[in-house]
């Protein structure tokens, strides 16, 4: 590979903590952020995931679940700078996006709110900016992962809440799919702890390594197939009614959320796929 491109990236990724922080203090987020029960426009389903959730929360962390809250959104947003000023550093951009344009915004619908967070998370060596990040929130300690990837669950729910409740339909069924995506990760991310506290008794360090394999190889391929079975739908829906559909933004509104529990930009993505591969004559 390219040392000037390597060298680059290093340097990127050296540059992009100091400028996230700068960036994401900038932007005055609030120092606690009291928690809604107000989800009505989500559905039963959805109401008892988010309360259910928020009950969760409470009972870790008591009095300080409007700080937790408050650091999620802040953990969020770093995360997001963090990717957005790495690409920016390193003049990486896609067709849509030119490589000086980047925001937090643009980063977090590029990436995913909910995944550009949980990598985050897992960079230590971004802990010295995210503790100057939290700095001025009366918790007692950080929050663990899994307890700021739930709270943005629940942040990501409400935003869901509100622009359904707006009749923003589309971008409602993009928060609630982030906040979907915060408990996947979430749950995945304890059932590794889980994995880790068994090897650890079990068998050592060798029984560690081979239960994380196996649960990546897991995890991996349930998802996959859950992705591969969703898009065979969308393109047997496609097959019986492509044809009512002026656009394939108007036909991927129909499905998001709907036929299939996917995005907007993902419905329409995987019916731009069956537009080619039907005009191929493979479809």
């Amino acid at each position: 590979m390219d040392e000037a491109f390597l060298r680059r990236h290093d340097e990127a990724r050296q540059k992009a903590g100091a400028a996230a922080l700068h960036e994401t203090l900038s932007m005055g987020l609030p120092r606690s952020i009291a928690y809604s029960q107000s989800f009505g426009s989500l559905g039963a389903t959805n109401v008892k995931v988010v309360l259910s959730t928020t009950e969760a929360l409470l009972k870790k962390h008591g009095d300080e679940l409007p700080y937790v809250l408050a650091a999620a959104v802040r953990d969020s947003w770093f995360a997001n700078w963090s990717g957005a000023c790495y690409m920016t550093f390193a003049q990486l951009g896609t067709m849509e996006i030119g490589s000086g344009d980047w925001s937090g915004e643009l980063f977090g619908e590029f990436e995913g709110w909910a995944f550009a967070l949980y990598n985050e998370l897992s960079n230590v060596d971004r802990a010295p900016e995210r503790a100057k990040l939290l700095a001025d929130l009366p918790l007692k300690a950080p929050p663990d992962n899994s307890s700021i990837l739930l709270a943005m669950a629940i942040s990501w729910f409400n935003k869901a809440a509100t622009e359904i409740a707006a009749g923003r339909l589309e971008r409602g069924l993009n928060w609630l799919a982030e906040a979907h995506e915060a408990l996947v990760l979430e749950r995945g991310d304890e059932m590794w702890n889980a994995g880790v506290a068994h090897a650890n008794e079990a068998a050592g360090q060798q029984a560690m390594i081979s239960a994380r394999s196996a649960l990546a190889r897991t995890a991996a391929a349930a998802r996959h197939a859950e992705n591969r079975a969703f898009k065979q739908d969308v393109f047997s829906w496609c097959d019986k009614n492509m044809g009512k559909f002026k656009s394939m933004d108007a036909a991927a509104e129909a499905i998001a959320g709907k036929v299939v529990s996917v995005t907007f930009r993902t419905a329409r993505d995987w019916i731009a796929e069956w537009k080619k591969l039907r005009s191929a004559g493979t479809a």
